[in-house]
């Protein structure tokens, strides 16, 4: 059952409550995405993180790097991986074995 309640307040302040109560929740959405992203994987994963991610060794990881399915960055001395390439492969792959294509 639907409650309604009736108060009489002037037009602009009835609109200055929409608004503020816009911006708050506006705030709370940026806010909660903001701890998303930093609570989320950070952009670039190391060789042993996308091993353990994708339950393979190093030389399996290098092997698919020259193969093209996967793709390195060399940032200064280190080889790193994009997140969301390997999240894009886990997709795939697990995709590919159940016969499924995007």
């Amino acid at each position: 059952m639907i409650q309604t309640v009736s108060i009489n307040i002037p037009l602009d302040e009835y609109e200055n409550l929409q608004k503020e109560w816009i911006k708050e929740c506006l705030k709370s959405v940026l806010k909660d995405t903001k701890k998303e992203e930093q609570n989320s994987e950070k952009f670039y994963l190391t060789i042993d993180e996308v091993c353990q991610r994708l339950k393979i060794s190093a030389p399996t990881l290098n092997s698919y790097t020259k193969k093209g399915f996967l793709k390195s960055y060399k940032i200064g001395s280190r080889v790193l991986y994009k997140f969301s390439e390997i999240d894009s492969a886990i997709s795939s792959m697990s995709n590919s074995k159940l016969g499924t294509t995007c």
